[in-house]
């Protein structure tokens, strides 16, 4: 049974174009290339599994779908092609039949094969021997295989026996009868079969019958006339049917009354044949000479009633029975047997008239009978043609016929004619009505199972129903419209179907970049929409099609926010290692991270991409920047403190920068600011502080000269108090030189302080605000030395005056005493040397930056003046100490407080 289910390969693989020893998809179905496998077309080895194979069909059905090329007739063709290797390749026992003999199908026996049909015939059938069918026959007669064949065929044939074993296999009615019966019997006892009045006569005389006692023995016994020529058995079986129907022509004849050696002429011939053919009346004379015969023997008897003498009666029989004319039974010797035994017995005319009338009598009731049976019997005939015409006409009514080109006309021929011209007819429109019925269970087998395929409700595996066919509309119109429904359903399952493979084709791309497991998130949806199962049995339901767009839909916003994040994540690593500096091998381990930063979400089809441990190790890499990024952000933050400290304090901007460390050390620690915000913010700061400083560069340059030129001007004063100063000693014409540019420089001073108070207001005007010089303003300054100035001037003048007077006073006193003080008793000043200065007010070093502004005159003026001074603005602040001022000290010795002499410039 195996072998025989084995040679369907030919029949139901591959197709007429298939290839020998396989094809190749690049050059078409028509041009297959045979150096190349099956296994090569679909790009596998021949070791793979079958879940393997049908991966790649699938993978190859995708792209050479025909509806993914619409007018490439190439692709069409590989897609047949593709078609015919999966049919071979997909099933096992048609692999099994390509790996051993490397033929495809009959189409392959072509040519050079030919020549070895026979060996791959032997190939693929074994040579079958009697000992293979007595063994096959040894297993099968009573095993359950033969019983559920003999209830198929018993159902099929409604109990006809005869049928029965014509299709039975393995099966002998001589042999098999009573066990079939029993089997049959058995079957209809629990139910599993129903009986029919087929089965009833023959089980009756199959009971009759003795059993058999050993089929097998009887087999074997037939077995020995197998070697008999099957010429001679027919010859012989020709002989019998002969000598058979010579004996049936010598017993008409003998009924006839002619000789059998006499040949009949041909007008005797026609009357037995029409006596033959007329049943009817046959019967009717049968019947007749049946009757005849039951008087005789009354009659014979009455007549042994009076007869006492036994051997009479004997002799009588005797002689009955040698009497030829009784051997002729017909009615006129009959007649003149009864006449007599009448005279011998001396019957009274009144009882042989009284004898014959009821003899009459008899025969006409036997008259009326037959023809009350004969007319019951066409009534009858009539009733069943009538029944065979309503019958083909609801036969040719259902198959959707109008008229039917053999239907014998009413009023031809006899009944029995008609019938038997109605027969053949039934018989055939019954086989179309079969077969009709047959193609409509089929069409509408298929329509309920695309339909149950698309509501879903058909499981994989489960086999549905046969729908019941309706018998009272079997036209071919109908059968038209199922076929176009199946049809449209067929497209419609073909549409869902690529709508199906597109979704899961979709599926596995998502799952292979975000890293899922493809089989496992689409078996969610519906299990047949693994790779094991076929193509056409995949769920098309209207909830996996829906469920499968939303899990489309679900991966695509997975995979969109995992872009997101990663894209994040590679953002601020691009961040943290542009502010540490880190170096390009360091960068190129985490490529794969960063390669998508600017990607869209389209872009993206890299398998794995998106997995979960890939942003894993993106955070970590990420937390680990963070924590060192957090102990460099500290120096950072300080060095770009230190700068802009150092910006401010070139320009003489007054800053705190112990709370502006303190603040910067409390935001990294908090984290609440981004360190990129915090270093951007710090970076607009020291942007802010550089454009101060040049805004303010002008006027500091001014003020820097304009504090060298008061530092030269304290070191003249000093300078000019020093009565030693023309003492021709080691340096002097160092300090006179110094002295002559000092006194330039001093000339210029009222001009740039002007300028700068001129460029100072013009500042403020400019931007609002007061223009700070080490927290002080600078016009309050400029004001301040342009007061004291003033009045130092005014204090040199006084004292000009008063040396002037001094002095004539003392011209006056020498005129009038003369001459008589001496130089000894002239007050005595102190002398200072005016040589270079040591560091903070010499003149060859760095002068100093602080000028007093509100330093003591040692004269009573200066007091006045201070006192005159006093009412000056009181919210004008005044220098502070650590601010950069012309410092100016009075080293004129005093020698009393009468005759302090100023110091002359």
């Amino acid at each position: 049974m195996g072998r025989k289910k084995r040679s369907r390969v030919s029949e139901e693989g591959v197709e007429d174009s298939a290839p020998r020893e396989g094809g190749s998809l690049g050059a078409g179905a028509s041009s297959t290339s045979s150096d190349k496998s099956l296994y090569e077309i679909l790009g596998v080895e021949r070791t793979v599994s079958q879940q393997e194979i049908k991966k790649a069909y699938y993978k190859l059905a995708l792209r050479l779908h025909p509806d993914k090329n619409p007018g490439d007739e190439e692709a069409k063709e590989k897609f047949q092609l593709l078609q015919k290797v999966i049919s071979i390749l997909g099933d096992e026992e048609k692999r099994a039949v390509y790996d051993e003999t490397g033929y495809t199908g009959d189409d392959a026996l072509g040519g050079d094969v030919a020549e070895s049909l026979q060996e791959y015939f032997r190939t693929v059938y074994k040579r079958v021997t009697e000992a293979d069918i007595e063994e096959f026959e040894a297993s099968y007669r009573g095993s359950d295989s033969e019983k559920k064949d003999l209830k198929d065929l018993y159902v099929k044939f409604n109990g006809n026996m005869n049928r029965l074993f014509c299709s039975m296999i393995c099966s002998d009615p001589m042999l098999d009868s009573h066990r079939f019966k029993d089997a049959i019997d058995e079957a209809i006892a629990e139910g599993e079969v129903k009986t029919s009045k087929a089965y009833q006569k023959w089980a009756k005389k199959v009971a009759e019958t003795e059993p058999p006692t050993d089929p097998l023995v009887r087999r074997r016994k037939s077995k020995k006339q197998e070697g008999m020529d099957i010429v001679a058995v027919i010859s012989n079986r020709r002989s019998q049917r002969k000598e058979q129907f010579n004996s049936i022509l010598s017993s008409i004849v003998a009924k006839c009354g002619t000789s059998a050696d006499a040949e009949p002429t041909e007008e005797e011939f026609q009357k037995a044949r029409q006596r033959l053919e007329n049943k009817q009346f046959s019967r009717l004379i049968d019947a007749l000479v049946a009757k005849i015969l039951r008087v005789i023997i009354r009659l014979a008897a009455y007549d042994l009633v009076f007869q006492n003498d036994w051997s009479s009666r004997a002799v009588m029989a005797v002689a009955d029975t040698q009497n030829p004319l009784l051997g002729e039974m017909t009615c006129g010797s009959l007649l003149q047997h009864l006449q007599l035994i009448w005279d011998e017995v001396g019957e009274s005319d009144e009882e042989r008239d009284k004898m014959l009338l009821q003899l009459e009598q008899e025969c006409l009731d036997v008259y009326k009978r037959k023809v009350e049976q004969a007319s019951k019997m066409r009534a009858l005939l009539l009733q069943s043609l009538a029944d065979s015409r309503a019958e083909l006409a609801s036969v040719l009514s259902a198959l959707g016929e109008n008229s039917f080109a053999g239907i014998p006309d009413k009023s031809s021929g006899t009944i029995k004619e008609q019938l038997e011209a109605v027969a053949p007819l039934l018989e055939e429109l019954g086989k179309q009505k079969e077969e009709r019925i047959r193609e409509f269970a089929d069409v509408q087998l298929q329509i309920d199972k695309i339909r149950e395929e698309i509501a879903g409700t058909l499981k994989i595996g489960q086999q549905i129903e046969t729908p019941v066919v309706d018998k009272e509309d079997l036209s071919s119109k109908k059968l038209g419209e199922y076929q176009s429904q199946y049809q449209e359903l067929q497209k419609e399952k073909s549409d869902r179907l690529h709508k199906v493979l597109d979704f899961v084709s979709t599926v596995h791309d998502l799952c292979a970049v975000l890293g899922l497991d493809f089989f496992s998130t689409v078996t969610e949806v519906h299990p047949s929409l693994n790779d094991s199962v076929s193509v056409q049995s995949k769920s098309i339901s209207n909830d996996t099609l829906s469920k499968l767009s939303t899990m489309i839909v679900e991966l695509k916003e997975d995979k969109k926010l995992r872009l997101q994040k990663l894209q994040d994540l590679a953002a601020q690593l691009t961040d943290l290692w542009n502010l540490m500096d880190t170096q390009m091998e360091e960068r190129e381990l985490f490529s794969h991270i960063t390669c998508n930063i600017s990607a869209t979400v389209d872009e993206v089809t890299v398998p794995g991409a998106l997995a979960l441990d890939l942003i894993e190790q993106a955070e970590v890499e990420v937390e680990r920047l963070d924590q060192l990024k957090a102990s460099k952000m500290k120096e950072i933050a300080f060095k770009k403190q230190t700068e802009l400290e150092d910006i401010y304090a070139r320009a003489h901007i007054d800053i705190d920068p112990e709370s502006a460390r303190e603040k910067i050390l409390a935001l990294i620690d908090s984290g609440n600011v981004e360190p990129s915000e915090l270093l951007a913010e710090m970076d607009s700061q020291i942007l802010k502080a550089k454009e101060e400083a040049m805004s303010r560069k002008e006027i500091l340059d001014k003020v820097e000269k304009w504090m060298s030129a008061c530092e030269e001007e304290s070191w003249l004063d000093d300078y000019s108090r020093d009565d030693n100063r023309y003492n021709s000693s080691r340096g002097a014409h160092l300090n006179l030189k110094r002295a002559e540019k000092a006194r330039i420089l001093v000339n210029k001073i009222p001009a740039l302080v002007d300028t700068l108070v001129a460029k100072t207001r013009a500042w403020e005007e400019d931007r609002g605000i007061l223009f700070m010089y080490d927290s002080v303003p600078l016009l309050a300054m400029l004001e301040e030395y342009t007061m004291l100035r003033q009045e130092r001037e005014e204090e040199k003048r006084r004292q000009k005056d008063q040396k002037r007077i001094i002095e004539q006073h003392a011209t006056d006193q020498e005129s009038v005493i003369g001459s008589r003080l001496t130089p000894a008793a002239r007050p005595l000043g102190s002398k200072k040397v005016v040589g270079p200065r040591t560091n903070g007010g010499a003149s060859n070093g760095t002068p100093s930056r602080r000028l007093s502004l509100n330093a003591h005159q040692s004269s009573g003026n200066g007091a006045g003046s201070m006192s005159r001074d006093g009412k000056r603005d009181s919210n004008r602040a005044a220098a502070p100490a650590n601010y950069v001022a012309i410092a100016k000290e009075d080293a004129a010795s005093h020698a009393s407080a009468t005759d302090q002499l100023p110091a002359t410039p």
